[in-house]
């Protein structure tokens, strides 16, 4: 498959191949952090306690910025 222009990655949390640079990068774009990524962190809140209205805080991703993108095999998509 071809690669796409990179406005057209999907931005629902679907896992895809980013190009970047010579490299080709498992990704997906993060909504809440809005960024493209391959990791992050989440703290988990202790039971009872919310931050912004959430028990969980993402944090310290692992950012990329590629230019392009190809669909992933299913295979590679299951979490």
């Amino acid at each position: 498959m071809d690669l796409q222009p990179i406005e057209t990655a999907p931005k629902d949390g679907t896992k895809f191949y980013g190009e970047c640079g010579e490299d080709l990068i498992f990704m997906f774009w993060h909504p809440e952090l809005e960024v493209f990524c391959s990791s992050f962190r989440r703290m988990q809140m202790a039971e009872g306690y919310k931050i912004n209205g959430k028990s969980y805080e993402d944090h310290s991703p692992v950012t990329h910025q590629p230019s392009r993108w190809m669909p992933a095999p299913p295979e590679d998509r299951a979490p």
